[in-house]
């Protein structure tokens, strides 16, 4: 039986792709911070393989490029962020539905 592999994301919203405005070390806290915020996700499947994987830059996009690159089967993720939108679902959510043709499921919150 083949074994499923789950990628498990964080971009760290950063809008300004400049390489000359990135301050490393600031980059650098903040991925080890993210990668900090997906190590508390417990992964109950232990035939799934899975991967951790931290970037910076606009969240929507991010998420599109990396499932377009991994060639995952579908997408899986919140409707909305952790902002108090009254939104059914968020901006990052919405954007990437229009950026990707992956299938995406959207898991809404109480």
């Amino acid at each position: 039986m083949a074994r499923t592999k789950i990628y498990i994301v964080n971009v760290i919203e950063w809008t300004d792709e400049d390489e000359e405005s990135v301050d490393s070390i600031l980059v650098s806290k903040m991925e080890e911070e993210g990668r900090k915020m997906l190590k508390s996700i417990i992964i109950r499947d232990k035939t799934s393989q899975y991967e951790r994987i931290v970037k910076h830059g606009d969240p929507g996009t991010k998420i599109a490029e990396i499932a377009q690159k991994l060639n995952v089967e579908m997408i899986v993720m919140g409707s909305k962020g952790l902002g108090n939108t009254e939104k059914e679902i968020g901006h990052v959510s919405a954007k990437v539905l229009r950026l990707t043709l992956k299938p995406v499921i959207l898991l809404g919150r109480t």
